[in-house]
């Protein structure tokens, strides 16, 4: 994000709605302090598959934090992704056999999250 007249020439900060167990929301706090206090908060994963059936990977930068609560969804496309490169430092599109092979040659390279949402979804329902 660029800088911000409104906050003296710094980048705004971003506010996450903190959530309880039962995925209410109990407080709205900057993002840097929910993530160091390791509170519960909303996250966000978009599944994007071409229509061959494969599924758009993408590494995050080094600076984005880990996630907690998550919503998956699912969305087709023909168009190539164009990521923000502040946000995605690389992506590019896997068959579900590929990613099942790199998954057991390098699972360190993935995150907790998406092993979960890749073993649920896997197969005819990923490609579908």
């Amino acid at each position: 994000m660029g800088a911000d007249k409104a906050t003296g020439g710094a980048p705004p900060v971003e506010m996450i709605d903190v959530v309880d167990a039962d995925n209410r929301v109990v407080d709205t706090l900057p993002r840097a302090e929910v993530h160091r206090r390791g509170l519960r908060h909303r996250a966000v994963h978009m599944l994007v598959v071409d229509r061959a059936g494969r599924l758009y990977l993408q590494r995050r930068a080094e600076t984005k934090d880990v996630d907690e609560f998550v919503r998956v969804y699912r969305g087709v496309t023909a168009a190539e992704p164009r990521p923000d490169p502040r946000e995605i430092i690389e992506g590019g599109w896997w068959s579900p056999a590929d990613i099942e092979q790199w998954l057991a040659r390098e699972p360190a390279r993935f995150t907790g999250t998406f092993k979960l949402i890749f073993a649920a979804l896997r197969g005819p329902e990923v490609g579908a």
